[in-house]
């Protein structure tokens, strides 16, 4: 962070050089003319002096390390002195009986499990070994925080940095829904909600019909692995084709995923039509506020009275749609619910917003 300043200094003093470098050299390759050499360096020192570009060229150099993800890998290093910041629910978080998994998410579910006897361990007397972990938790940009800490003796696990590694797999799985709390709202399972058994049955052909479904699902799939199989092969032979003069290509990365790198293909300009067409919409379409719009909607499709008591199901309350539309934009904008609050009005008081959030849309 110190130094992002220097770094940023100098690289757009090379990025305003590297453009007008680029521009002259496209020019000269379009007119098929010799290569002037004193007339690029006096075109290039309009924008920046030799001097000043060439300095930039070094601070780069020096600032940026030569070896992939570096600042992935130096950021990582950093969080591992959080380890005291989450040291004192590790405990609550590894035994809680809320969390769990699907099949994905079982190996990082197991590593949190086993998070509250490596906050018990001192490792300062007994020094934590590799077997001891799991390693298909620690990705590649954890690999030198939790293996290569100078600071331990050779061979043993910086402790502190794989407890942060593994939170982060975590909420990294939480996201995805490999790993789910329950009960919860946010971070639910969402394979619950799906239909099995009998009620699945009682819908499945309706709704195979509407998505043209009618094969068993392992041959759709199968039919979808061989058209994406197909794609990558034509993919490949066009770029074997074009040769260097491809604008993709396929990169083999460290960690043995395939990128698709479009760095060269340029921006597509918009058409002046749809250019046209975007400010002819955005002129036609009203301003109103969202509370507005919410209660538009509820007019046509009546889906506000689809939130009902948590207790009877059949209670409901005066000016009760207006309680629900300002829980929903204080829900959906983060806002909070001071924004909304109106003392001055039944429906919007704190205590009933309170009452509302509680009994009509905690069950959603």
């Amino acid at each position: 962070m110190s130094t992002l300043p220097q770094l940023e200094k100098a690289s757009r003093v090379l990025a305003r050089a590297a453009k007008v470098l680029f521009e002259e050299l496209e020019l000269v390759e379009e007119q098929e003319a010799d290569l002037d050499v004193a007339a690029l360096w006096a075109v290039v020192e309009e924008v920046a002096p030799r001097a000043a570009v060439m300095t930039a060229a070094a601070t780069v150099v020096s600032l940026v390390p030569e070896d992939e993800n570096s600042a992935e890998v130096a950021m990582r290093a950093a969080l591992t002195n959080r380890y005291a910041t989450v040291r004192p629910f590790l405990a609550l978080l590894g035994e809680s009986k809320a969390l769990d998994a699907a099949s994905a998410g079982k190996r990082v579910l197991s590593g949190v499990c086993g998070l509250p006897a490596l906050a018990r361990r001192k490792v300062g007397v007994k020094p934590l070994l590799p077997r001891e972990v799991d390693d298909k938790l620690v990705p590649p940009a954890w690999r030198k925080a939790v293996y290569a800490n100078p600071d331990l003796p050779q061979g043993a696990v910086d402790r502190d940095a794989y407890v942060v590694c593994v939170l982060e797999q975590l909420h990294r799985a939480l996201n995805n829904r490999d790993v789910f709390a329950s009960p919860s709202h946010r971070w639910s399972n969402p394979r619950a909600r799906l239909l099995d058994g009998p009620d699945w049955g009682a819908v499945e052909e309706d709704v195979l019909a509407a998505l043209s479904l009618d094969m068993p699902v392992e041959e759709h799939l199968a039919e979808l692995v061989r058209g994406l199989d197909a794609g990558w092969k034509q993919l490949a032979e066009r770029l074997e084709e074009a040769g260097p003069a491809a604008k993709v290509s396929i990169e083999v990365q460290d960690d043995g995923r395939v990128k698709l790198n479009v760095d060269k293909l340029g921006a597509l300009g918009e058409p002046k039509s749809l250019t046209w067409l975007r400010k002819r919409v955005e002129k036609m379409l009203p301003k109103i506020d969202l509370p507005d719009l919410l209660f538009e909607v509820n007019a046509w499709t009546g889906f506000l009275d689809a939130f009902v008591h948590l207790g009877d199901g059949t209670t409901r309350m005066k000016d009760l749609p207006t309680s629900v539309v300002a829980l929903l934009v204080s829900e959906a904008c983060n806002i909070g619910m001071a924004p909304v609050v109106n003392p001055g009005y039944e429906a919007l008081t704190r205590a009933r917003l309170v009452h509302v959030d509680q009994y009509y849309l905690g069950s959603r």
